[in-house]
């Protein structure tokens, strides 16, 4: 009984290990649950707010140098296909063409990532080569669309006048890019890297402009640079941004809204996409504008803030509206920028510290204790020089 007994305890003990093994196999068989790999959404592209009007310029531009805009429309689609060549030319095909193909791409927003276009011997191909791959252009490009959005929402304002209008692009443009006269240069060197030449400036400002509604053409010297001549309200002027940028890093409004006697004391004579025409700028209205050396604008109490350099470089604004002037809390500088109702300039009676003069309050804060003999801003920094020690600084305007 006793042996029963015991091989029926055995026999328990062997059941029970073998349903716990059974358990323990049973959940190693359990697989984990695959989780679904969602795959990574296309980058969506930049709306180009400036497309139509990119467009239209390229129609006036292929009429101004004379290229058959069917043979440029059919490299652009192939460029934007990522093609390696284009066949099917119309008939004006020429190597004097392609030169000029050539010329025009730089100038498109939307060509930047083309390194070159040659035309084979026989005329009856154009191979395309590109700066980068299509994942890296996809990328550049939607990059390119954002800086040149913002370049028109900062600039351009729907409640400003058309003169307001012009002023605000010019500005922007002359303070933000650097000029050089590399002529290998182009919009996307201006838009991304801060620095092109007068052909891309005069093209920028016509593509911002026409997006404010503003009518403009481009102008070029017969030996000099380009600019561009625009209607405000009615009559025509000349604005070269490139020529402010290159000569004064924006700081004054030199070459603003010409007359046909001032800028033919500059050049003899210019093209445009007429051929040589006979100019017929006369106004003046922005010649009081050109007196004042390192301004600022405060559009919204249309005010102009600068340095009367006849008044003892005393802080001074000016209203294009009334055409007053007076003084600012009677401080003295060497040299001034205005941001945001502020203005940033070095002390004449301070020994040329850099200080922030808030126009509301009129309170005075010391930035920096070097002597400050000239700044400019471009972006949002304010970039100061010290020419005695040779030293630079800078700030982050707020």
């Amino acid at each position: 009984m006793k042996k029963i007994l015991n091989i029926s305890f055995i026999l328990v003990l062997v059941l029970m290990f073998s349903s716990c093994a059974g358990v323990v196999n049973e959940t190693e068989k359990v697989e984990e649950p695959v989780q679904e790999v969602l795959p990574i959404p296309e980058p969506v592209p930049v709306v180009k707010i400036y497309e139509e009007a990119n467009n239209e310029i390229l129609t006036y531009l292929c009429k101004y140098y004379g290229l058959d805009k069917i043979l440029y429309d059919k490299v652009k689609e192939g460029a934007l296909s990522y093609n390696e060549n284009v066949t099917e030319l119309p008939e004006t095909i020429s190597f004097e063409q392609v030169v000029i193909l050539k010329k025009l791409i730089k100038h498109d927003p939307d060509l930047f990532f083309v390194k070159d276009v040659i035309l084979s011997d026989d005329m009856s191909l154009i191979n395309i080569s590109y700066e980068m791959d299509k994942t890296q252009a996809e990328k550049e490009s939607n990059s390119l669309a954002e800086i040149i959005n913002y370049f028109i929402e900062s600039s351009v304002n729907s409640e400003y006048t058309e003169a307001e209008n012009v002023l605000s692009v010019y500005g922007f443009l002359s303070r933000n890019a650097e000029a050089s006269p590399n002529e290998e240069l182009s919009l996307y060197d201006l838009f991304i890297k801060g620095k092109s030449n007068s052909f891309s400036f005069a093209k920028a400002m016509r593509l911002i402009l026409k997006y404010a509604g503003i009518d403009s053409n481009i102008s070029q010297a017969v030996e000099g640079p380009a600019w561009l001549t625009a209607k405000v309200d009615g009559k025509s002027y000349h604005f070269s941004p490139y020529m402010e940028s290159e000569i004064n890093h924006g700081k004054s409004l030199e070459f603003f809204g010409l007359s046909d006697d001032e800028m033919h004391k500059l050049f003899s004579e210019w093209i445009t996409c007429d051929g040589i025409i006979n100019v017929k700028c006369k106004s003046e209205l922005f010649k009081e504008l050109r007196t004042l050396p390192a301004y600022g604008i405060d559009f919204t109490n249309k005010q102009v803030y600068y340095i009367d350099i006849n008044d003892n470089n005393k802080l001074a604004k000016y209203s294009y509206t009334t055409g007053e002037k007076e003084n600012v809390f009677d401080k003295r500088a060497q040299d001034m920028e205005y941001f945001d109702g502020n203005i940033y300039f070095s002390d004449l009676d301070s020994r040329n510290k850099l200080y922030k003069l808030d126009l509301i309050s009129g309170k005075q804060d010391e930035l920096d204790t070097v002597y400050v003999t000239r700044m400019y801003s471009r972006g949002n920094k304010l970039i100061y020089f010290d020419d005695v020690s040779n030293t630079e600084g800078s700030i982050v305007l707020k």
